[in-house]
């Protein structure tokens, strides 16, 4: 298995690595017990999300795909007192490796992603992180209206890692 290093100081010669300890299958446990979505500890899990769009590769400690923001808030409140640290990841299409972690992957992609309501009076659209921003702008184009940036990975990406990274791309202002 592939070591995991935990930044703890930053130095004039850089970051200062320190070895992580895996938290397995057994220790997410706990954390599996308390909500409802998926925990994922396992070797292939971790591997799996070591990786996206760019040419970074960090082991995450574990995996949670929620099921809704219950879930996040719980595994918030799961990992504060261990000092675990939490990367939330939409698409995985960063090239800059900004979905990527050493602590605890929350993928908000998998199930939090189908739920859009557009108020055609208020103009206004509420959608959960994992929501795609090209399936956005389909429900928005019956509408006439349309999501102003345009990230490269559109047809990809999701609403939370657009917000999140600040992804509007080159062409947004139309």
């Amino acid at each position: 298995m592939a070591q995991v290093f935990e930044p703890r100081q930053l130095t004039r010669r850089g970051l200062v690595l320190t070895p992580m300890t895996p938290l397995g299958t057994t220790g997410l446990d706990d954390l599996r017990s308390q909500i409802s979505g998926d925990v994922l500890g396992d070797d292939l899990g971790r591997v799996i999300y070591s990786s996206a769009a760019g040419i970074y590769q960090v082991l995450p400690l574990g995996v949670v795909r929620p099921r809704h923001s219950e879930d996040i808030a719980q595994t918030l409140r799961w990992c504060e007192p261990e000092g675990v640290p939490v990367t939330v990841r939409g698409g995985g299409t960063s090239p800059t490796g900004a979905c990527l972690g050493t602590g605890l992957i929350i993928d908000t992609s998998t199930y939090m992603g189908a739920e859009t309501e557009f108020d055609v009076g208020e103009d206004t659209v509420t959608v959960p992180p994992g929501a795609n921003y090209a399936k956005i702008n389909q429900v928005l184009a019956q509408f006439n209206r349309y999501l102003p940036p345009d990230p490269s990975a559109g047809d990809y990406c999701t609403i939370g890692g657009l917000i999140g990274t600040n992804s509007s791309g080159i062409p947004s202002a139309k």
